[in-house]
């Protein structure tokens, strides 16, 4: 396995597009027993500051049971039949916006959220990616990225206003 030196800039980019590819995570989390436990997520977008966003319900068994302990999880990211694996890992933030909540609404999400972008309970799940890998099978490297969190560790680190941790 070749490691491949990138900056975190072009790592995170990189990253991102292969997100953007396979579009769907399986999200592990580990419920209440603390057993790993996994399901899929549509991902919404994974922006320039590291963060995946995907809509949850506020009492949906991922934020009432899975994250209750821990909020940190790992979403795995794959296209076998192209060689595609992603692994990005980060603590999760449930956030209440209604203007963003709309600004990702499309009506594909009509299957999952039959009443729309007001539906009662629904929310933002933000991932705050801290690490990433990839493995391209064409080329044989594996892609590193991690992000500072010397914050986070220092304990200086405060989440927006409106973004509440999980307990």
């Amino acid at each position: 396995m070749i490691h491949a030196k990138l900056d975190n800039a072009k790592a995170l980019n990189h990253l991102r597009e292969i997100v953007n590819k396979v579009g769907v995570a399986m999200m592990s989390t580990n419920n209440a027993q603390g057993h790993p436990k996994a399901c899929p997520m549509h991902t919404l977008d994974f922006d320039e500051h590291g963060a995946v966003w995907f809509y949850t319900f506020v009492d949906s068994e991922k934020v009432v049971d899975g994250l209750s302990d821990s909020n940190i999880v790992n979403l795995i990211y794959s296209k076998p039949e192209k060689g595609i694996y992603v692994s990005l890992t980060g603590p999760t933030y449930v956030l209440n916006d209604p203007a963003k909540i709309r600004k990702y609404w499309q009506d594909r999400f009509k299957a999952w959220i039959p009443d729309g972008p007001d539906s009662k309970g629904l929310r933002l799940l933000k991932v705050s990616v801290i690490e990433g890998e990839s493995w391209d099978i064409d080329t044989n490297k594996v892609v590193r990225f991690l992000k500072e969190t010397k914050a986070r560790i220092s304990g200086e680190f405060i989440p927006e206003a409106s973004m509440l941790p999980m307990p």
